[in-house]
């Protein structure tokens, strides 16, 4: 089922009154933990499950917002030791951990209950991962995160395909299609993968495409080594 959009409605933690009060669940916060902190960390998903209206939620929104956070293996040796029976010891540490004992982890939601519109497919293999893509830009800004080879990967997928520009706009980032632009620009006249290689292979006759890629590559900061 879709995540209940009214307990994601505040992103404020102060004006969340069910977020303040949020209590017990220990060792599911004690669980999640050790996923964050675990060193390597497990391989395997960590997923909740329950009937609808038992606060699966909620729980996500505290996970979200309290307990998104690596500690220093030397602050967490300590708790990870602790046993089961101290879950709500590890769980309150976690939650009201001082600032500087840890690096807070970024952290978006995907809600695959949603009802798929237009592009907006949550559980599409192609569609889903590009939304969690733009979830990421969005939802974490300050982090700068690049993903230049999925981007470029996708971008030229969706050209091929033969979606308009406005659409490519609309599925990436702003600063990604900046980057992309000139490129689709210079291969408006190729739309076919097979014909675009054919013009790559003779890129010294097209110094256009030459600048446009390096302008790009220059922009994200992309080795030569990469780019090739």
């Amino acid at each position: 089922m879709p995540i209940d959009d009214e307990d994601f409605e505040s992103e404020s933690i102060g004006d969340d009154r069910k977020l303040q009060l949020f209590t017990d669940r220990y060792e599911f916060t004690r669980r999640f933990a050790f996923y964050l902190n675990e060193d390597p960390p497990p391989e395997q998903i960590l997923y909740f499950f329950g009937d609808g209206g038992n606060g699966k939620s909620l729980l996500l929104k505290h996970l979200e917002f309290h307990c998104c956070k690596r500690f220093a293996p030397e602050v967490w040796q300590k708790w990870r030791e602790l046993p089961d029976s101290q879950a709500a010891e590890v769980a309150n540490f976690v939650r009201y951990a001082a600032a500087k004992t840890y690096t807070p982890i970024p952290a978006v939601r995907h809600d695959f209950g949603l009802i798929p519109i237009k592009e907006d497919k949550p559980q599409d293999r192609f569609y889903g991962l590009l939304m969690l893509r733009r979830n990421i830009a969005a939802g974490t800004k300050k982090y700068k995160f690049k993903f230049p080879n999925y981007d470029f990967a996708c971008f030229w997928y969706l050209l091929n395909k033969g979606e308009s520009q406005a659409t490519l706009n609309q599925l990436f980032p702003d600063d990604v299609a900046e980057l992309v632009a000139p490129v689709v620009e210079t291969f408006a006249d190729f739309p076919v993968v097979a014909q675009a290689v054919a013009v790559l292979k003779g890129i010294d006759k097209l110094g256009g495409i030459k600048r446009a890629m390096k302008l790009i590559q220059n922009r994200l900061g992309v080795s030569d080594e990469k780019a090739d």
